[in-house]
């Protein structure tokens, strides 16, 4: 089958081998729907590639998600003229873990549910889903041809190693099912063929010390390294372009054949203990690892993990304002660590004024500890390469979620330290909305609250007043989304759907067409009874001069850092209401608290700053808002993210985490 003028849907193709594929086939003429969890770079891969991809948020965890996913880039097919030719199931993970630990207890279900659930069985759903539409495709050439399947395994398919079971048996599954799907799918004319990888250069290996890559690659017979992602790209298109591919499973692995166990002269040269013996083979064996938004790999360094075993382990936790993390932490044995919870926040290392009496003091607080988890707001303490290279007692990093841009992750990883993060664990009960989560509600909380007036009326009461000022009607009125992702999108739904708003857009890359993706997302129409668009996207100008709402929902990043500032601002109406549960940076501060003092706009609604917590003497903190010519303003102390659920789940993966370094055992969510 020719790939040229066709579309293919690949999961998993915002990184790793999985981008290189959306590569290659973009590069031979042929479209691609790139499914994964991480849209900006998913959006930014979209950018690069031009009109022949296109972005669709995919979970492969949730049924719901990859209908929408799949049947998104089917109708983009049909309007493209291009119809579908295949799907590449490329999202995958790791979570290695022995049968039974160094305690003698057995492994954990949640974890091998989770790596069955990703790589089985959101292969299978995945693909079962796509075939609907591809059945539906016109036979193509003279052996009646509809279109291919291409399944992603892994040598542990076959040579699966220590602390791999789950992984293995995912995988496995995945080449057992390849001829009886493919004798299924023989009578439509369409083609299953999986690859199994081995090594390969990816995001993955890209964290591993050379002198490891290097001992790995000896280990392969010909050529001997690594597989570039480009190689593996190239077998895939071979999976599509020839039709005497089919029911196969291809070994990509340079006749690696890894042993059970690491040999004698192996171990005595390289010096691996067992558990970075089976980070190594899991990294080895596991080239995608791409179910994006979740870092599960194996952490890899050449010095010990094992945490001191004559003084107790120091451990540092940030920003527990509350003291949720008390009862977590309290489970670990206080013989053996000594925990510190830091309440109060330094400016950070490189914050433009950051001075050196700051900076030396935020070395002299951190110097003592073995063990930092930087917090459930990830950015506020960040750790740059001087300040990392200052701390000579930090052997270990935690942090929250997938990724920290905070972190200098190269230089973590040259001086050997893992770094592991958290995931957002499936909760159990119905399906919700995506994005509907605890940021959106806080949100749309605070949309309603301004413009009713709440917190003003609230403290009016309790000063012994009664009615002093009136409500602001939003039926009808005109929402500006300034970003319209995941979180945006959805507050979007919410007050269309809820009071009837109009939704303009605006971002600096944000096109129509990707505007009216969201809106079948979101379950809308993309245009109403008299044509608008639901989602209408304008100029820069326009959306902040005709907006009764702006809603900053952006992600913060060097080009978007400031992005909103006076002359922004100076074009609102005076009657409109700003909203920002994004990052305080967005916004120029200054500019900011001065157009609100002038009370140029009707009020203001800020759950994030820069820094955090604020200081005392902060602007912000005055009870004399909207009282003294001022605009009305509700500040709340970053609780868009803060959902009890969600934190305490938090505090409990990284005390496991501590747990399992010290141990000796494999981290989960690791990103180093």
């Amino acid at each position: 089958m020719k790939i040229q003028g066709r579309t293919f849907v690949i999961s998993g193709g915002a990184s790793g081998l999985g981008q290189a594929c959306v590569e290659d086939i973009c590069a031979n003429g042929g479209n691609v729907a790139i499914l994964d969890m991480n849209e900006e770079n998913g959006q930014e891969l979209v950018k690069k590639l031009g009109p022949s991809a296109k972005f669709f948020e995919c979970n492969v965890l949730e049924t719901e998600s990859v209908t929408k996913a799949v049947q998104g880039a089917a109708q983009w097919a049909k309007e493209t003229g291009k119809p579908l030719g295949g799907v590449i199931a490329a999202a995958g993970v790791s979570t290695p873990a022995t049968m039974l630990d160094r305690n003698g207890a057995a492994f954990s279900l949640d974890d091998f549910d989770f790596v069955i659930n990703v790589n089985l069985r959101g292969t299978i759903d995945l693909v079962r889903q796509t075939l609907e539409h591809l059945a539906k495709v016109d036979p193509e050439g003279s052996d009646g041809e509809r279109g291919v399947v291409i399944m992603v395994a892994s040598s542990a398919a076959f040579d699966g190693q220590k602390g791999q079971v789950s992984y293995s048996a995912s995988k496995g599954a995945v080449t057992a099912m390849t001829l009886p799907m493919a004798r299924d799918l023989a009578r439509y004319g369409i083609r299953v063929v999986t690859i199994a990888p081995s090594l390969f250069d990816s995001r993955m290996t890209s964290v591993m010390p050379e002198k490891v890559k290097k001992s790995l690659e000896g280990a392969m017979e010909f050529p001997k390294r690594a597989g570039q992602p480009k190689e593996f790209a190239q077998l895939a298109r071979q999976g599509i372009e020839n039709v005497m591919l089919n029911g196969v499973v291809i070994r990509l692995d340079g006749a690696m054949r890894m042993p059970s166990k690491i040999p004698t002269s192996f171990a005595q040269k390289h010096q691996p203990d067992t558990v970075s013996i089976i980070r190594l083979l899991t990294l080895l064996t596991s080239p995608f690892n791409s179910y994006t938004n979740t870092a599960v790999s194996a952490s890899i360094t050449t010095k010990p993990f094992a945490a001191p075993t004559m003084a107790p382990t120091k451990i540092a936790i940030l920003d527990d304002y509350q003291g949720v993390a008390d009862p977590f932490f309290k489970k670990l044995d206080p013989s053996k660590y000594e925990v510190v919870s830091i309440k109060d926040t330094l400016l950070p290392y490189n914050h433009p004024d950051s001075s050196q009496s700051n900076k030396d003091a935020l070395v002299e607080r951190f110097k003592p500890f073995d063990v930092i988890y930087t917090g459930t707001m990830r950015e506020r303490t960040p750790f740059p390469r001087e300040l990392i290279e200052q701390l000579p007692s930090l052997k270990l990093l935690l942090t929250t979620a997938f990724r920290n841009r905070s972190l200098d992750l190269d230089t973590l990883k040259e001086r050997g330290i893992p770094v592991a993060g958290t995931v957002d664990k499936p909760r159990s009960g119905k399906p919700v909305l995506a994005g509907t989560g605890s940021t959106t509600q806080h949100c749309v909380t605070l949309i309603l609250s301004l413009a009713r007036g709440i917190a003003r009326d609230d403290a009016a009461v309790k000063e012994g007043l009664w009615q002093t000022g009136l409500a602001t009607d939003l039926s009808g009125k005109t929402l500006g989304v300034l970003g319209l992702g995941r979180l945006g999108s959805a507050v979007a739904r919410i007050l269309n759907v809820a009071l009837g708003m109009k939704i303009i857009a605006w971002s600096s890359n944000l096109t129509q067409e990707a505007a009216d993706e969201k809106a079948r997302e979101a379950g809308l129409p993309v245009e109403d009874g008299e044509g608008e668009k639901t989602f209408k996207v304008v100029s820069r100008d326009e959306f902040f001069r005709n907006a009764d709402v702006v809603s900053v929902h952006l992600v913060l990043s060097d080009r978007t850092r400031g992005i909103v500032n006076k002359e922004d601002l100076a074009k609102m109406k005076s009657t409109a209401l700003f909203v920002n549960t994004s990052r305080g940076p967005l916004v120029v501060e200054r500019d900011l608290l001065d157009h609100l003092k002038a009370g140029r706009i009707r009020g203001a609604a800020v759950d994030v700053f820069e820094p955090e917590p604020l200081p005392a003497d902060s602007e912000w903190r005055n009870k004399n808002w909207g009282r003294d010519g001022s605009s009305q303003v509700l500040v709340t102390p970053h609780m868009g993210y803060c959902e009890e659920d969600t934190i305490k789940s938090w505090y409990e993966q990284q005390v496991e985490n501590i747990e399992r370094w010290a141990a000796n055992e494999p981290l989960h969510n690791a990103f180093t």
